[in-house]
């Protein structure tokens, strides 16, 4: 008797559910449409309610329950933590030089970030505010490779803040004077010929920078995105590396200082197709025209690339 009883239940739902209002059952293996009373109807649609709602009375909805972000400055919950070296080799520069970053940055940073000087919320103080130093750190450690999931318990921000934080300091970066590449006017040319030639021991006395390229690593693009550009999936891969990427171009002074770069080729590209295709290469291929570079000054470049006269390359 039990089974039967729980049969005729089961069967007796799965007919409330089948429809709106009213139903098909099959009896004597055809189909008989069978109305739905008004009480069974609303006590559907109240479970079917208290179902969707019950998340939200739950603590996932409480305000009184989030996590309680560690909002202290970036200075004492990250940099205290970590001697000179280590802050050197985690973010690539010393702490003067991410102070210095973040001091050229930081009227970008608070525009982006904090567009109306972050209302009745005091940085340092709020739960809900991250400084600039603390965005400007999520974002070098993502462009280091480190994992958004580690980048955010290490902050104790959310997965969501560390791309924000990560493009806001793009936005930033592309959007600060002082920051923008420039090849350098005579003067400044000049200035770095010197400087190279007080650190050379051979005694070159006219280069005004140095190039390489580099691959910039990214994943493996899809075929949707090569066929927009024209361009397949195996030319994005640098078969010496074994990664996917871009070929980057890049010229640094005599501080290292990097003051030009370019990247339109995909990884597989060598470093003398990628600089003779650039537009900095066509300027100096017509230098007697634009009068870019000043006359018996040079670049130099390993032998990935080829002698001009304004390119240096070493005899062997």
């Amino acid at each position: 008797m039990g089974r039967q009883s729980k049969r005729r239940s089961r069967q007796r739902y799965e007919d409330v559910i089948n429809g709106d209002g009213v139903f098909e059952k099959m009896e004597d293996g055809g189909e008989v449409p069978l109305q739905l009373p008004f009480y069974q109807l609303f006590f559907l649609q109240l479970y079917t309610m208290l179902l969707y709602y019950t998340p939200l009375l739950s603590d996932c909805g409480n305000k009184n329950e989030e996590i309680k972000r560690d909002r202290r400055p970036f200075e004492e919950k990250i940099e205290a933590k970590l001697s000179s070296y280590l802050f050197r080799r985690i973010y690539r520069m010393s702490n003067a030089s991410f102070h210095k970053l973040h001091a050229m940055l930081e009227p970008r940073l608070s525009e982006i970030f904090f567009p109306k000087g972050g209302g009745k919320r005091k940085v340092g103080e709020s739960f809900y505010l991250i400084d600039t130093k603390t965005r400007l750190s999520i974002a070098i450690r993502y462009f280091a490779g480190a994992s958004a999931y580690d980048i955010m318990q290490i902050h104790d921000v959310s997965l969501v803040s560390v791309y924000y934080s990560v493009w806001g300091v793009i936005d930033a970066i592309n959007t600060t004077e002082g920051l923008a590449y420039q090849f350098p006017d005579h003067t400044q040319q000049e200035d770095i010929a010197d400087g190279f030639f007080r650190k050379s021991g051979a005694g070159f006395a006219k280069v005004i920078g140095a190039i390489d390229g580099i691959i910039i690593c990214t994943i493996m693009p899809s075929i949707r995105i090569c066929r927009e550009i024209e361009c397949g999936q195996t030319n994005f891969r640098c078969h010496r590396k074994d990664k996917y990427g871009f070929n980057l171009q890049a010229i640094c002074d005599h501080t290292l200082r990097i003051y030009w770069a370019e990247m339109k080729w995909p990884g597989a590209t060598s470093d003398y197709m990628a600089w003779v295709t650039s537009s900095l290469c066509m300027d100096l291929e017509n230098n007697a025209v634009t009068k870019i570079l000043l006359d018996g000054y040079t670049l130099i470049g390993d032998n990935a690339y080829v002698k001009r006269m304004f390119m240096a390359t070493p005899l062997k």
